[in-house]
């Protein structure tokens, strides 16, 4: 009963979280064997409906748990916030291919000014 009391209250405290995350967070308060024991207490939780699994946003890798006490009008507009989010912007994006030729062509510029100065000097 301890380690559900202890997770649940990091996940009131810290929101929604990674099973790692909590077993990482929770050392101080509970001696956790290993993350199979924490989902283990999670499906507890789960079961008792004092918890819920998160479905999986765009761009996670892990499955996040979050506590239900509380309103779960609450829960829906914590999950449309996160899903409106910005997401980061994927390498070779329409953005930073301008922002590249953009860079390019300053640096063409101040190197013909460099050698336009050279030779004014010499």
């Amino acid at each position: 009963m301890a380690a559900q009391v202890v997770l649940l209250g990091l996940l009131l405290l810290r929101g929604p979280q990674t099973i790692n995350e909590l077993l990482t967070r929770s050392s101080r308060m509970h001696d956790f064997d290993d993350a199979e024991q924490v989902q283990h207490h999670l499906e507890r939780l789960i079961s008792r409906q004092l918890a819920c699994l998160l479905p999986r946003q765009a761009g996670q890798r892990e499955d996040r748990y979050m506590h239900r006490l509380g309103d779960p009008a609450e829960l829906q507009a914590a999950l449309a916030a996160k899903a409106s989010e910005p997401q980061p912007m994927s390498v070779g994006s329409r953005q930073d291919e301008q922002r590249l030729e953009a860079l390019e062509a300053r640096i063409a510029q101040l190197e013909e000014r460099l050698a336009q100065l050279e030779m004014t000097v010499q």
